[in-house]
């Protein structure tokens, strides 16, 4: 299923954050503050927001490899050990679009890499409220059956390769949202996230956590207080 066409807002205070600047630590410059509003409404006037999501059933559970009732295998442990108890994991490819990063190229080619950047991070932080939109869909629907959900999972973290992109895209088909994926494994537009979240009654992993919490970053991670604004 294809959702878009939902509201996704960043903050000037999540983009501070972003920066490891916050409002009380010291006087910012009016003229700075003014440059990222400008900035942050140009991103938000531009950016294109939609999922495409399939639910999938496991077929059977390994130690370090879990097989789907596609044929696919997902040979990570992560995965095996947070799908634990899942009756079913929803496959999900997430993008705000290619219109941003066209802005950004734009700024970088007028010799303006300050403003480039700062778009950047608007995009990066657009598309992390987007997963959390896609997660919190998955969430109403499993509290709707009595269910619970895991934590989103990703390829290439948490020891989840990054070849298994393509399990996403033989799964999703994401180039019915703009989605491609070169030979690399690498999102095109490059402000696009895939994620896995299993759902089920009896799930053997703590429920409430997050993908932060298991992040061998997340005592220095600026998207990390971004979130928590």
């Amino acid at each position: 299923m294809i959702e878009q066409g939902m509201k996704i807002n960043v903050s000037l205070e999540e983009l501070l954050r972003v920066h490891g600047v916050t409002k009380s630590d010291r006087p910012i410059n009016p003229h700075i503050l003014e440059n990222y509003e400008r900035l942050l409404e140009e991103a938000m006037d531009v950016i294109s927001p939609r999922y495409i999501y399939r639910e999938i059933r496991p077929s059977e559970m390994r130690e370090e490899q879990t097989v789907l009732e596609t044929g696919h295998t997902v040979d990570a442990r992560i995965f095996a050990k947070m799908m634990q108890g899942a009756e079913k994991i929803i496959f999900m490819c997430c993008t705000i679009g290619p219109e941003l990063e066209d802005k950004i190229k734009e700024y970088k080619n007028a010799g303006a890499p300050a403003k480039a950047y700062v778009l950047d991070s608007i995009g990066s932080l657009a598309t992390d409220k987007l997963a959390q939109e896609g997660c919190k869909m998955v969430e109403d629907m499993a509290q709707s059956l009595g269910q619970i959900t895991t934590i989103p999972l990703s390829p290439g973290y948490m020891n989840w390769p990054l070849k298994d992109q393509q399990i996403f895209f033989e799964i999703l088909e994401p180039q019915k949202v703009g989605v491609r994926l070169s030979d690399t494994f690498i999102m095109s537009p490059l402000k696009s996230t895939t994620q896995a979240i299993g759902v089920g009654s009896n799930l053997k992993e703590k429920h409430g956590a997050t993908n932060c919490d298991y992040c061998a970053l997340k005592e220095r991670c600026n998207f990390r207080k971004a979130r928590a604004v």
